[in-house]
């Protein structure tokens, strides 16, 4: 983990009282940590200005986030088995809806590929990313192994 913080900065605490939260990803342009809150259907927002507030609710059971170039967020949705993305005006976007119960994503370093954990299927599927950011295709990637969880992240 030390790789990952930039000389003496300090972690801190920013907020308390969740119940079971997922999915944390900073969003580098808007400048706010989205994340979700399983149990109660919410999505959170965290910022240095506005400090906690609900983003969307209900959610689907959110549990996965990654950001792609163009800015978009990208969610896994447990309760609806699928995956969506979503614009900086908030406008929701259908990525794929054939999975059972996605659990984590995540972008190779260049982002033209978007891996997916899909936990009934107990393996991981890649998708193509083009240079408008549009994701197509689909294919079994690894098997997931027995007991894991959400596939590794990769950062550039």
């Amino acid at each position: 983990m030390t790789d990952v913080i930039v000389g003496d900065a300090a972690l801190a605490q920013v907020a308390t009282g969740f119940i079971f939260t997922k999915g944390p990803i900073w969003h580098p342009q808007a400048q706010h940590l989205t994340f979700s809150e399983m149990p109660g259907y919410i999505m959170r927002r965290w910022s240095a200005g506005d400090g906690v507030e609900t983003f969307r609710q209900p959610c689907n059971k959110a549990n996965g986030n990654a950001c792609d170039q163009a800015g978009r967020m990208l969610t896994c949705e447990h309760a609806s088995s699928s995956t969506s993305s979503t614009e900086a005006d908030g406008t929701l976007h259908l990525i794929a809806d054939d999975f059972g119960q996605p659990n984590g994503l995540y972008f190779n370093l260049d982002h033209t590929r978007l891996f997916m954990n899909h936990t009934d299927k107990g393996h991981v599927r890649v998708f193509d990313v083009a240079g408008d950011n549009a994701v197509t295709g689909s294919g079994v990637w690894a098997p997931r192994p027995p007991k894991a969880t959400d596939p590794a992240r990769q950062t550039a």
